[in-house]
C-alpha cells in the first residue's frame, strides 16, 4: 500500500510536461518561493553539496569547489577531482575528498592568508566518496569502491563502518544523535546506527536520490518525479508533493530546502515552512 501512493503522485506528475514551460514556478508545489543557483554544465557533479554560511551553498567538482550563482570558486586544486567538503562550524576546519591517480582520499584545508593548505588526514581506497557533516564529530563518507558501497562515519580522528553492501546509497540525513537515514538506489529507507544492522523502515519501489528530515519530524523524498513530504517515518501514508521533475540530493538549512537538480544545472531553495 505504501508503494502505492507514490505510484498516484507518479501520474499526477504525469499532467505536467516539461515542454510546457521553462517557469521553475510550474514545478513548485503550493507556490512556495523559491531560488535558483545556476553553475556551468562542466561543473555538474553528481557529488553532495554543502554550506558555508547560512546563504552561501558550494558545489565540489573537477578542478575545486565552485560557487552555484556568481559563477566563482571557493577554492580550485587543478587536475583533481573534488567529491565531498564540509566547512566544520565548529572547529573552523574544512574537511574534503579528493580523487586523482591513487584514489580517494581525505584532507583537511586551511586557508593561511592568500593560499589554501592541504593536510591529508587518511586514504580511502581506490573507489568514489562524497561526505555530509552534521557537526565536527558527526561526518559521513560514502560511495562505492568496486561493486560495492560502503559507509563510514568520521569523528574527527577515526573511521568507524557503518555500512557495507552491494545496494547503493544514494542520499543520507541525520535523524539523531546515534542515527542516520538513508535513501537506496533501489528504493529503500533505512535507518543505520552505531554496531548495528541496517534497519528497512520503508520499501517504495522508486528510485530514490535524496532524503532529508526536519526537525519537526517530516521526511522528504526525491525522485525523478519530484520531492514529496512525508509528515512522520512512522505513517508514510500522510504526504504532499513539494516539487515535480526537479530532483537530486536533499539538504534543509534555515527551513529552505535545497535541490541539487542536477538535470538543470542549478541548486534550487524552496521554502518550504511558508505559508
Amino acid at each position: 500500500m505504501k508503494g502505492l501512493f507514490l505510484f498516484i503522485l507518479y501520474l499526477l506528475a504525469a499532467h505536467l510536461t516539461a515542454q510546457e514551460s521553462q517557469a521553475l514556478d510550474r514545478y513548485i508545489a503550493g507556490k512556495k518561493q523559491y531560488k535558483e543557483y545556476i553553475y556551468d554544465s562542466i561543473c555538474m557533479s553528481p557529488f553532495q553539496f554543502a554550506f558555508v554560511d547560512p546563504k552561501l551553498a558550494v558545489l565540489p567538482c573537477l578542478d575545486g569547489v565552485v560557487i552555484p550563482g556568481n559563477k566563482s570558486w571557493l577554492w580550485r586544486k587543478q587536475k583533481q577531482l573534488v567529491t565531498g567538503i564540509y566547512p566544520s562550524t565548529q572547529d573552523k576546519h574544512t574537511y574534503a575528498i579528493l580523487y586523482d591517480s591513487t584514489g580517494s582520499n581525505l584532507y583537511n584545508i586551511q586557508k593561511v592568508a592568500a593560499h589554501v593548505q592541504y593536510s591529508k588526514i587518511q586514504s580511502l581506497g581506490k573507489g568514489w566518496f562524497t561526505m555530509q557533516g552534521f557537526s565536527n564529530k558527526e561526518i559521513y563518507i560514502w560511495g562505492q569502491e568496486d561493486t560495492t558501497c560502503i559507509l563510514w562515519k568520521f569523528d574527527g580522528i577515526d573511521l568507524e563502518l557503518m555500512y557495507k553492501n552491494s545496494v547503493m546509497i544514494s542520499d543520507i540525513a541525520w535523524l539523531n544523535d546515534l542515527q542516520i537515514c538513508a535513501v537506496t538506489v533501489t528504493g529503500d529507507v533505512l535507518i543505520l546506527e552505531s554496531n548495528k544492522a541496517p534497519h528497512t523502515v520503508l520499501k517504495t519501489n522508486a528510485v530514490l536520490d535524496g532524503i532529508e528530515v526536519a526537525s519537526d519530524g517530516s521526511v522528504f523524498l526525491s525522485t525523478p518525479k519530484g520531492v514529496f513530504r512525508y509528515y512522520s517515518l512512522e505513517d508514510m501514508s500522510d504526504l504532499d508533493p513539494v516539487a515535480y521533475f526537479i530532483h537530486g540530493t536533499l539538504q534543509l538549512h534555515h527551513d529552505w530546502l535545497y535541490i541539487n537538480w542536477r538535470e538543470n544545472n542549478e541548486i534550487v531553495g524552496i521554502n518550504i515552512f511558508s505559508n
